[in-house]
């Protein structure tokens, strides 16, 4: 929703993937390799099926309430794929999942009442910036020597998606992922045409870099796995070294797919 209109078009779901496929594999086969190389596996004992049993029956067959939100959860996704085929914007398929999920949990005033409903309205006002910017003209009000001023210090086309990789990652010490990846596709989207690259290419990336991090506390995801392995999944040590290692295969990655893009025409 951040990129101009043309490249939303473009950008369908199914060329999306396909762009963005050949990185994806390098991260993850880089990952795995790294993993191993850094962490060698020992042996590993298997694990008590009694423990599994208890969390079984703690946990209990899925309510109808629990298949209710996953089926609207599946039907969401397929309204973001197909609704553009059919013009429907991807705002209203959610804002009709989440009818449909307050109705499927017979949620009250005091559920929503704890949602976060600072970061979901700062959140459409910065998506609703982009058009606002690009209807003003101010993209090229600021693209254009913004651009200008990188050419002269020799940042263009490839060398300028790679700078935006770093940049992301160093926004990213200081800056959650959610608002470094909105913060930073706002500011660098606009300049992509002005250095000769296409805007996807600022957006993947802000997202590839976007999930760094250094410190523990940068990343919610690592706080939940580690709190819910009660420690035994992996060490702060191992975790640091991985992260360290994302940084080097993810940069790897995208310079290397830089060629791919550009048969695609986006570079």
């Amino acid at each position: 929703s951040l990129m101009p209109i043309p490249a939303q078009e473009r950008f369908t779901w199914l060329f999306w993937l396909v762009s963005a496929a050949p990185l994806g594999v390098m991260i993850a086969v880089g990952m795995f390799v790294a993993l191993h190389v850094l962490n060698r596996p020992g042996p590993v004992a298997s694990p008590r099926r009694e423990r599994l049993r208890l969390q079984h029956s703690v946990l209990g067959p899925p309510s109808r309430g629990e298949l209710a939100v996953a089926v609207i959860v599946g039907l969401t996704l397929v309204g973001w794929i197909v609704g553009p085929v059919f013009l429907i914007h991807p705002g209203l398929v959610a804002l009709l999942a989440f009818i449909a999920v307050t109705v499927a949990t017979r949620s009250r005033a005091s559920d929503l009442a704890r949602l976060d409903w600072g970061y979901l309205i700062f959140y459409g006002v910065a998506l609703s910036l982009s058009g606002l910017v690009e209807g003003l003209r101010l993209d090229r009000i600021v693209a254009e020597p913004a651009g200008a001023r990188l050419a002269e210090v020799g940042i263009t086309g490839p060398v300028f998606v790679l700078f935006v990789g770093l940049l992301t990652a160093l926004v990213r010490s200081v800056l959650p992922a959610d608002q470094a990846v909105i913060l930073l596709s706002l500011g660098l989207i606009p300049i992509a045409g002005a250095v000769g690259v296409h805007p996807w290419l600022v957006v993947i990336a802000i997202l590839t870099l976007g999930l760094s991090w250094h410190v523990v506390a940068q990343t919610p995801e690592y706080l939940v796995a580690q709190v819910a392995s009660e420690g035994r999944l992996y060490s702060h040590g191992q975790a640091r070294r991985a992260a360290f290692a994302y940084l080097v295969v993810a940069f790897t990655a995208l310079a290397l797919s830089l060629p791919y893009w550009h048969l695609l025409g986006l570079v």
